[in-house]
């Protein structure tokens, strides 16, 4: 297929809102997009892959010290008297919490609400509707999936990847056989690009450039009937190349309704994935139940 080897062009991306996915591949998903292909079936292979017992959180630390990618501000953690009189001694601390879900810094998922294409969101539910019938509830039973890590800098030979190649599906697929990964509907892929270390050595802010999921990998990702993507970035090729500045947001959610986990913390998982040689695990995500919700902090977990 043409899209394998090479980026899709403007027009092809634009084409994607009628040819990516069409109204049966939608109703077949019960209006719950790709997480539809969570099964039991699937649940019980993805617990299957444990076998060490061994867990790690793949969320990135929630601190209220203002940093370069907080593009709405850092969050507002304030620390609380009791709302009551201490007795017998009794004591204690409380918190409140305020943050904005979406950004640059903090891990989260992305609702099917959370983004559209000329007005409509997935299935073609109008704002309204997608408030109702599309917010981040839909995954409140939570997420739980075989998760297949993609480690493009250790198949590359780098410590880290910058903005300069995309990962393409034909990289995916030497990924995939190098690790000796075979791909099953339900899957999850968390694409690693060692950000951590980038960021680190080259310095700069992940919101200006950033290499991540690029917009061509959609097709082989509908093809192989993924339900979750999730990246050490927002997910997102950025600066795009395209007219759009989140195509893989954009029509990855509205027409497909891929549940996307933004800015994971891949680091100690993918030295267990590089020291065992092993890079399916089972994953783990409980999204908050917002009413409304575009998507919701979470503490994804994998365990091996």
């Amino acid at each position: 297929m043409s899209w394998v080897g090479r980026p899709p062009g403007d027009d092809d991306v634009r084409a994607y809102a009628h040819t990516l996915a069409d109204r049966q591949m939608q109703e077949a998903t019960s209006g719950r997009g790709a997480i539809a292909y969570l099964t039991a079936e699937t649940r019980r292979q993805a617990l299957a892959e444990v076998r060490e017992g061994v867990t790690y959180s793949l969320a990135q630390p929630i601190s209220a010290v203002p940093g370069p990618d907080q593009i709405f501000g850092p969050p507002l953690h304030l620390d609380l008297e009791p709302p009551f009189a201490e007795q017998a001694g009794e004591g204690g601390r409380y918190d409140y919490l305020g943050l904005a879900v979406h950004g640059f810094d903090l891990t989260h998922v992305d609702a099917l609400s959370h983004t559209s294409y000329q007005g409509r969101f997935f299935g073609g539910r109008s704002v309204a509707e997608a408030r109702k019938t599309l917010d981040v509830r839909m995954a409140a039973d939570g997420l739980v999936a075989r998760a297949v890590l993609l480690d493009v800098p250790d198949a590359r030979g780098l410590e880290w990847i910058d903005h300069g190649t995309p990962v393409l599906p034909a990289e995916i697929e030497e990924i995939l056989r190098r690790q000796k990964v075979t791909p099953r509907p339900g899957d999850a892929y968390l694409l690693y690009t060692g950000r951590t270390r980038r960021l680190a050595e080259a310095g700069g802010r992940a919101i200006d450039s950033q290499p991540g999921w690029h917009v061509g990998c959609l097709p082989w990702l509908r093809d192989g009937q993924a339900s979750v993507v999730g990246c050490d970035v927002v997910c997102e090729y950025m600066p795009s190349g395209y007219a759009f500045r989140i195509p893989f947001h954009t029509f990855g959610i509205s027409q497909l309704g891929l549940w996307i986990l933004d800015t994971l913390d891949l680091d100690r998982a993918v030295r267990h994935c590089r020291r065992t040689r092993r890079y399916e695990f089972a994953l783990i995500v409980a999204p908050l139940p917002l009413v409304g919700g575009t998507g919701s902090p979470v503490n994804p977990l994998a365990i091996f």
